[in-house]
C-alpha cells in the first residue's frame, strides 16, 4: 500500500505541475503520510505543496472552481492534510465565508431538497459577531461577483477530487 500511495502522490503531482487542474484539486487534500502503511512525504515535499497549493487555490478562484470553495468550508474533524496549513485555511472565518458562497452559487433551490449538504450550508454561524458576518456575506459577495456568477448554479455539492 506504501508503494500505491507514493506512486498515487507523485502521478497527481507531476500532473498537477503541467496544468492538470482536476489533479490540482486532489494535490490539495494531500496528507503528509499514512501511519498503516508508512508513507510519508518528505520535508523537501511538504515545503513545496506549501508553494504549489497557495497557487493552486488562487487558480481555482480566479477560473471560479465550485471545488476549491467546497475545500475551503470543509470543517476537519480528522485527517486533515496539508491544506490546514495553508493561509487560505487559516482566516478564522474560512468556513462560513465558503457556506455563504456556495449558498451564492446554488441559488434557487427547493428548501426542501433532501440534499444532505444544503441544510448543513444554512446552519448560522452562532460563535462570529455581526461585524463579522456582514464582512464574510460582503467577501461571498464579491467573489461570486467576480469569479463565480458566470459558471453555472450548483446543483450537487461539488466533488473536490474523484477516481474516476
Amino acid at each position: 500500500m506504501k508503494g500505491a500511495l507514493r506512486r498515487n502522490y507523485e502521478a497527481t503531482r507531476a500532473a498537477a505541475q503541467a496544468g492538470d487542474i482536476d489533479a490540482q484539486m486532489c494535490y490539495l487534500m494531500q496528507i503528509a503520510g499514512d501511519r498503516d502503511s508508512g508513507f510519508m512525504l518528505s520535508d523537501v515535499e511538504i515545503a513545496e505543496y506549501h508553494s504549489l497549493a497557495p497557487q493552486y487555490v488562487d487558480a481555482a478562484f480566479k477560473r471560479g472552481d465550485w471545488r476549491v470553495v467546497d475545500l475551503l468550508g470543509f470543517h476537519v474533524v480528522d485527517s486533515a492534510g496539508l491544506f490546514v496549513g495553508l493561509e487560505q485555511w487559516k482566516d478564522p472565518v474560512r468556513e462560513y465565508k465558503a457556506h455563504e458562497l456556495l449558498l451564492l452559487g446554488v441559488g434557487d433551490v427547493d428548501p426542501q431538497d433532501p440534499d444532505y449538504w444544503l441544510p448543513v450550508l444554512r446552519i448560522p454561524e452562532s460563535t462570529l459577531s455581526a461585524q463579522e458576518i456582514r464582512d464574510s456575506d460582503a467577501w461571498a459577495r464579491e467573489m461570486y461577483d467576480k469569479y463565480f456568477s458566470s459558471q453555472p448554479r450548483l446543483i450537487k455539492e461539488p466533488s473536490v477530487c474523484t477516481d474516476s
